[in-house]
């Protein structure tokens, strides 16, 4: 019986190959995740998909191969969800004898024929980027050693630079804990760097930069992941200006500072004022919400006199967005936490309650004490309940621990919750889980003792 990598070698290929797919813009059996952390300390399933096409730096295409005995749209929906994940459009499930194509963005698939050429794909993108976009998009990453950027970063710089490129005044990242915000930040410096890129003329000179943090430590970590790049950073504070005989800097092309060191502060003028406020090509902040997301921040002034786009209309929009979409994304509810948007971020959640996925361990556990923190008992519970669920699905022993917790945790927040708006409450709960694993002895023996 026919394998799948006999689908590959005898009917993929070749078929790529009459399509004028070169080795080059095929990536075989890419895998782009570690598996998601688990309780206990393991890792879930690594992504991958069979084929990644690709051209001129952009993922075109995701080809599933299939046993030539199974349907070629078996697994169709898990290609899709890689698909998304890579910000790819078009979708390709195969069992040799039959090719069925998906589109993304219109939601519509058809059997096929032939596979598209690259030209043919890549003009399917055509109006997704513009001349200056693709030429960013071109620069290589700066890698060091063998390190690669992951999946995430990779899309985060091209997304940036792709806006840069189409003149766009504004641009947000979202993104979650320890994903290298400051790596990707580096690496969009790095191409704007490389590509001559600035506001007034691009391709004449290297762009003037003010990367903006608001404590010294976040400014100093980003310094270190600067370094290649040392010799065009100086950064802005009271010593360096006295050295200057009270001139601020300007030799430089990258200007770390905080706020407070720039600032107005009683009896001395902001060091900010002293540039012209069309000095900066670039202005990036860092942990932006904390500072700079309402009218108040602490760094308008420093944005108003840069020239730069009010923040508080990027973090609308952003907001607006996010609500407008029914899916559910861990990363879009931290945005609104982080921001300040505790009632948009619990209505978030308990509209999508359905979607939530225990297997996320990381990412739940952080919104469950977010929300716990901020008095969102019901929003908090159902995080919670989802990754007490998860754990007992599984059955793995070594995470029960952490399934009391959240059972004893669920125990208490439900002596605060007087409406459940239509869940469950506590007491249902909780038969439903001893109903669905009450022979789990070792776990509800310890909950027994440990309460």
């Amino acid at each position: 019986m026919s394998s799948e990598a006999d689908t590959r070698a005898n009917y993929i290929d070749p078929a790529l190959k009459a399509a004028h797919w070169q080795p080059g813009n095929i990536i075989r059996e890419h895998y782009f995740t570690d598996g998601r952390k688990l309780a206990g300390g393991v890792r879930g399933r690594r992504c991958f998909v069979d084929y990644l096409l690709h051209k001129d730096n952009r993922y075109l295409a995701v080809v599933e191969a299939k046993k030539e005995s199974e349907h070629p749209t078996k697994g169709l929906q898990q290609a899709i969800d890689y698909a998304k994940k890579l910000l790819v459009r078009f979708v390709y499930s195969s069992n040799g004898k039959q090719t069925y194509e998906f589109d993304l963005e219109t939601g519509k698939g058809d059997y096929i024929e032939f596979y598209p050429t690259p030209q043919e794909l890549e003009n399917r993108y055509t109006g997704v980027n513009s001349d200056p976009g693709q030429q960013l998009r071109n620069v290589p990453f700066h890698l060091e050693s063998a390190m690669q950027p992951r999946y995430y970063q990779e899309l985060a710089v091209h997304a940036a630079t792709d806006a840069i490129g189409k003149g766009k005044l504004r641009v947000l990242l979202t993104l979650a804990t320890e994903t290298r915000k400051t790596y990707i930040a580096f690496q969009i410096v790095h191409k704007l760097f490389q590509s001559r890129w600035n506001k007034e003329s691009p391709g004449t000179r290297r762009p003037r930069i003010l990367f903006l943090a608001d404590r010294n430590i976040l400014a100093d970590q980003a310094i270190n992941t600067f370094n290649p790049y040392e010799k065009d950073i100086i950064k802005i504070n009271g010593e360096e200006v006295r050295k200057r005989g009270g001139i601020v800097p300007t030799n430089a092309h990258i200007f770390f500072a905080i706020y407070q060191a720039i600032a107005e502060r009683e009896n001395i003028e902001g060091y900010y004022k002293a540039y012209l406020s069309d000095f900066f090509d670039l202005v990036m902040i860092d942990e932006c919400h904390r500072g700079s997301a309402n009218e108040t921040g602490s760094w308008r002034a420093i944005l108003d006199c840069s020239g730069q786009i009010k923040p508080d209309e990027v973090v609308t929009e952003e907001v607006a967005q996010i609500l407008k979409c029914n899916s559910l994304r861990e990363s879009d509810a931290e945005f609104l936490i982080a921001v300040g948007k505790t009632d948009e971020a619990e209505e978030y959640l308990l509209k999508r309650a359905d979607q939530l996925d225990g297997n996320h361990y990381g990412s739940l556990l952080s919104l469950a004490q977010s929300m716990e923190s901020e008095n969102r008992p019901l929003a908090a519970s159902l995080l919670y309940r989802s990754l007490l669920v998860s754990i007992l699905a599984r059955g793995y022993t070594r995470a029960y621990p952490h399934g009391i917790r959240h059972l004893k945790k669920l125990d208490k927040l439900a002596a605060d919750i007087a409406d459940w708006k239509g869940f469950n409450i506590h007491e249902a709960f909780k038969e439903q889980i001893k109903e669905a694993h009450g022979r789990k002895r070792s776990f509800w023996s310890k909950y027994e003792v440990k309460k």
